[in-house]
Protein backbone atom coordinates (compact mmCIF):
# COMPACT_ATOMS: atom_id res chain seq x y z
CA UNK A 1 0.00 0.00 0.00
CA UNK A 2 1.07 3.27 -0.74
CA UNK A 3 2.41 5.86 2.14
CA UNK A 4 -0.30 8.27 1.18
CA UNK A 5 -3.41 5.78 0.57
CA UNK A 6 -6.41 6.47 2.80
CA UNK A 7 -7.87 3.26 4.02
CA UNK A 8 -10.87 3.91 5.85
CA UNK A 9 -13.40 0.90 8.10
CA UNK A 10 -13.32 -2.23 6.95
CA UNK A 11 -10.86 -3.35 4.25
CA UNK A 12 -9.91 -6.88 3.27
CA UNK A 13 -7.13 -7.35 0.88
CA UNK A 14 -5.87 -10.21 -0.10
CA UNK A 15 -1.83 -11.76 -0.95
CA UNK A 16 -0.33 -9.66 -4.03
CA UNK A 17 -2.77 -6.67 -4.14
CA UNK A 18 -1.55 -3.19 -4.97
CA UNK A 19 -3.16 0.17 -3.75
CA UNK A 20 -1.54 2.93 -5.03
CA UNK A 21 -0.92 6.49 -4.71
CA UNK A 22 -3.52 8.41 -3.35
CA UNK A 23 -6.26 5.45 -3.75
CA UNK A 24 -9.09 6.29 -1.06
CA UNK A 25 -10.97 2.93 0.02
CA UNK A 26 -14.28 4.22 2.62
CA UNK A 27 -15.17 0.91 4.01
CA UNK A 28 -16.89 2.37 6.77
CA UNK A 29 -20.48 1.62 5.54
CA UNK A 30 -19.87 -1.91 4.29
CA UNK A 31 -16.92 -3.74 3.90
CA UNK A 32 -14.49 -3.35 0.80
CA UNK A 33 -12.71 -6.74 -0.34
CA UNK A 34 -10.13 -7.10 -2.97
CA UNK A 35 -8.99 -10.10 -4.00
CA UNK A 36 -5.31 -11.87 -5.24
CA UNK A 37 -2.86 -10.02 -7.05
CA UNK A 38 -5.39 -7.45 -7.80
CA UNK A 39 -3.86 -3.41 -8.38
CA UNK A 40 -5.82 -0.80 -7.57
CA UNK A 41 -4.89 2.54 -9.66
CA UNK A 42 -3.54 5.85 -8.53
CA UNK A 43 -6.25 8.65 -7.39
CA UNK A 44 -8.91 5.81 -7.11
CA UNK A 45 -11.82 6.30 -5.04
CA UNK A 46 -14.04 2.74 -3.97
CA UNK A 47 -16.51 3.16 -1.98
CA UNK A 48 -19.53 1.63 0.03
CA UNK A 49 -23.12 2.98 0.11
CA UNK A 50 -26.12 1.65 2.62
CA UNK A 51 -29.23 3.38 0.35
CA UNK A 52 -29.21 1.04 -2.14
CA UNK A 53 -33.24 0.20 -3.29
CA UNK A 54 -32.35 -3.56 -4.61
CA UNK A 55 -31.11 -5.87 -2.35
CA UNK A 56 -29.93 -8.33 -5.49
CA UNK A 57 -27.01 -5.06 -5.55
CA UNK A 58 -24.60 -5.93 -2.79
CA UNK A 59 -23.86 -2.77 -0.75
CA UNK A 60 -20.40 -3.82 -0.38
CA UNK A 61 -17.24 -3.66 -3.02
CA UNK A 62 -16.07 -6.70 -4.24
CA UNK A 63 -13.48 -7.10 -6.14
CA UNK A 64 -12.86 -10.66 -7.63
CA UNK A 65 -14.36 -13.71 -6.49
CA UNK A 66 -12.61 -13.18 -3.43
CA UNK A 67 -14.22 -15.91 -1.18
CA UNK A 68 -12.08 -18.51 -2.61
CA UNK A 69 -8.98 -16.42 -3.77
CA UNK A 70 -9.03 -18.17 -7.07
CA UNK A 71 -6.98 -16.35 -9.71
CA UNK A 72 -8.51 -12.54 -9.26
CA UNK A 73 -5.93 -10.93 -11.22
CA UNK A 74 -8.05 -7.58 -11.22
CA UNK A 75 -6.45 -4.19 -12.54
CA UNK A 76 -8.64 -1.24 -11.69
CA UNK A 77 -6.65 1.74 -13.53
CA UNK A 78 -5.76 5.57 -12.23
CA UNK A 79 -8.70 7.49 -11.47
CA UNK A 80 -12.01 4.96 -11.57
CA UNK A 81 -14.70 5.56 -9.38
CA UNK A 82 -16.41 2.33 -7.73
CA UNK A 83 -19.28 2.48 -5.59
CA UNK A 84 -21.62 -0.57 -4.22
CA UNK A 85 -20.09 -3.44 -7.04
CA UNK A 86 -18.85 -6.50 -8.07
CA UNK A 87 -16.12 -6.80 -9.80
CA UNK A 88 -15.59 -10.34 -11.16
CA UNK A 89 -11.96 -12.25 -12.08
CA UNK A 90 -9.36 -11.33 -14.57
CA UNK A 91 -11.28 -7.74 -15.10
CA UNK A 92 -9.30 -4.59 -16.22
CA UNK A 93 -10.88 -1.66 -15.73
CA UNK A 94 -10.23 1.51 -18.21
CA UNK A 95 -8.80 5.14 -16.52
CA UNK A 96 -11.52 7.39 -15.25
CA UNK A 97 -14.25 4.61 -15.46
CA UNK A 98 -17.26 5.25 -13.20
CA UNK A 99 -19.02 1.92 -12.01
CA UNK A 100 -21.74 1.90 -9.36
Amino acid sequence: MAPNASVIGTVYAASGSHISFGATLRGFREPIRIGKDTTIGENCVLDTSDFLPDEAVPHSVNIGKVEGYEGNNVTIEHGCYLLSCLVDDNVHVGHRSIIL
